[in-house]
This record gives C-alpha cells, structure tokens and sequence, in this order.
C-alpha cells in the first residue's frame, strides 16, 4: 500500500490511518488515530504466536513494560480492516 512505510527504523508507522510509536519500545506505545478508524480490539502476540495482551477498549496507549525484550506483534482489529504491527521491545533503563 502506499501509506504503508515499513520497517522498524521509523520512528512513526503508518497502517492505514493508525499509527503506533515509538519503535523500538521498552514499555509504553501510543496509537494516534488519525480519522477515527473504528477499532474493535488490539492483541499483542510474540514471536511464538502466543498471546500476551488482549484489549476490547482505550485504545490510545498499550503498556508493554511486563513483557519479556524481543520481537512483539500488534493486531489491530477494525470495521476498515485489520492490520498487524511489528514492535521491538527493548528492556527499561
């Protein structure tokens, strides 16, 4: 897609109309919703498949900080689409 700038060196991804920063994280990251995609539910999964984090409100921000450092991925669920988010989360200072 052409709104799609991939890679985890960018500071701000966009999917659609959602963004999700900052990248690489050691705990929190913010969603901008830029026109209101309809969100229906976040899941944050690892590199296992397993899922860590299920969330069907507030989407604005997800606390990563409990989870373990590596490789995470965002599903994002909405009415336009669902879109899946590659995150490095790196350990707290």
């Amino acid at each position: 897609s052409e709104n799609c700038a991939l890679g985890i060196n960018d500071a701000v991804v966009l999917f659609g109309d959602v963004k999700l920063y900052p990248n690489p994280t050691s705990g929190m990251v913010y969603l901008e919703n830029i026109e209101e995609v309809s969100i229906t539910s976040i899941r944050v999964y690892d590199v296992l498949g397993r899922q860590l984090l299920s969330k069907y409100r507030n989407f604005d921000q997800i606390d990563l900080s409990a989870f373990s450092t590596g490789v995470l991925y965002v599903h994002i669920d909405s009415q336009q689409g669902d879109f899946v988010k590659k995150l490095i989360k790196t350990s707290s200072f």
